[in-house]
């Protein structure tokens, strides 16, 4: 039956249909959804061992230590992940706190004393990273902080033309030791698509 009364019930449910329908995508804009599923250790990581400056502590312990294999890591996944936004709040963890002032990252923090020290893996790894992030999205900084660790590796990480574990500002030395499983040969080959070392120096690593 067709009245006034049921036409106007008809047009306010279809006012009422269209409101919400602008209404969920007003707030799915506002909050946009993550590029994948948050998996239950990247919750564990970001709600319980995270700080609210981004640093990733290594422990529930009193005393607060972090590390750059956690932010190497970490910055792996979030380029994996294809998220842009966590991955640029990490970009500004490494620079403002593990970045020494010759370009190598502290391979741990301690009650808030940075080591002069770096780890070779750790380093390899976050220029990989941060390669693997300008070739997805494009950002001149990414490579342009690679460049930097990676001829600071050159310069202060190799002992006889090979790179070694680490290289200690404090005492200005170089380890003349290296473990094997710290020569990613993925993350050395990043090095030449830098023009920081040749295809011979690659080669030697290898």
């Amino acid at each position: 039956m067709d009245t006034p009364i049921h036409r106007i019930g008809i047009v306010l449910l279809i006012v009422i249909l269209l409101g919400g329908c602008t209404w969920k995508q007003q707030t799915e804009s506002a909050y946009p959804v993550s590029p994948q599923p948050v998996l239950p250790g990247e919750y564990f990581i970001t709600h319980h061992l995270m700080t609210d400056q981004g640093l990733i502590r290594t422990s529930f312990a009193e005393q607060h230590i972090y590390l750059s294999e956690s932010l190497g890591l970490w910055m792996d996944y979030l380029v994996r992940k294809k998220d842009q936004n966590s991955f640029d709040q990490q970009f500004g963890v490494l620079q403002d706190e593990f970045l020494l002032d010759h370009h190598l990252l502290s391979w741990q923090i301690e009650s808030d004393q940075k080591s002069k020290a770096n780890a070779l893996v750790d380093d390899l790894r976050v220029v990989a990273a941060l390669q693997k992030a300008d070739r997805l999205w494009k950002n001149a900084a990414y490579q342009t902080t690679a460049k930097e660790i990676a001829q600071a590796l050159k310069d202060k990480n190799m002992y006889r033309g090979i790179l070694s574990d680490y290289y200690d500002a404090s005492t200005n030395r170089t380890s003349h030791t290296i473990t094997l499983s710290y020569l990613d040969p993925k993350a050395i080959k990043e090095l030449e698509s830098l023009k920081i070392f040749t295809k011979q120096m690659t080669s030697n690593q290898l």
